[in-house]
């Protein structure tokens, strides 16, 4: 079943940068990166995934191989090719499958606090709390702050929790499972376009040492970029910090 997807953009040219959002947000999350895009970077275009933002919210189907099928035919669809491709932590999952069963249409892949192809394991107790987000804003607040090393202006907190009221139960409860679980590994030692890993690095859920076994040490040449004293945001804790070293990596 092929989804629609929304879009929001920025800047213009051939250059290409698609950005895919995390877990229990939109497009949204990319407003401060979009804030300060360099009109020489070319176009920056963010995709609500299914179920979230104002892109079509099925009742099921929520697993990272259909928003992996979501965003090839978007991409295609758009008449897109050879784009940089920007994934921050779920969406950073969905980036890998994308860059292996597309990689045609990926030029360069970032990928930004990302959940790694192997999931990310929790304890049932936070499991029972991160599911408990679906449709509660209140919870959503202390996840994004507790995931923050950096304090955020309080309209930009503010704008978080409003994004996430926008993402449907289905989208929250089946997109916990899916990032959790994921288990692609053995396959993204196949992505052969540049990547890098551009991070955080003081992220609370997905430590340094972590994110480079899990990732950098399993995509050939992968590399590496810390954003100094940021979270699991980056783009929202630091975001000039972020984009001067996301604009030197696509």
């Amino acid at each position: 079943m092929e989804i629609k997807l929304s879009t929001r953009e920025t800047g213009s040219g051939k250059l290409i940068s698609v950005f895919l959002h995390g877990w229990g947000l939109n497009s949204g999350t990319w407003d401060e990166t979009f804030k300060k895009w360099p009109a020489s970077s070319g176009k920056a275009i963010a995709f609500d995934l299914r179920g979230t933002g104002k892109s079509e919210k099925p009742a099921t189907g929520h697993s990272l191989a259909e928003h992996a099928k979501d965003i090839i035919h978007t991409i295609r669809s758009l008449g897109l090719k050879e784009v940089s491709l920007v994934g921050h932590s779920m969406g950073g999952a969905i980036a890998q499958l994308v860059a292996v069963e597309a990689p045609e249409l990926i030029k360069k892949l970032v990928l930004v606090n990302p959940v790694p192809a192997s999931g990310v394991p929790l304890p049932p107790e936070a499991v029972g709390f991160f599911q408990s987000a679906a449709g509660n804003p209140d919870v959503c607040r202390q996840i994004f702050t507790s995931s923050m090393a950096l304090k955020v202006p309080a309209a930009v907190m503010d704008n978080l929790v409003e994004e996430s009221k926008s993402v449907s139960k289905a989208a929250v409860l089946e997109g916990l499972d899916a990032w959790r679980n994921a288990s692609f590994a053995e396959r993204i030692g196949k992505i052969s376009c540049p990547t890098t890993l551009l991070c955080g690095d003081a992220d609370p859920y997905l430590p340094m040492a972590f994110l480079q076994q899990a990732v950098a040490d399993q995509i050939p040449g992968t590399k590496v970029r810390w954003i100094k004293g940021a979270g699991h945001y980056p783009h929202v804790e630091s975001p000039d910090a972020f984009v001067g070293a996301l604009i030197e990596s696509i």
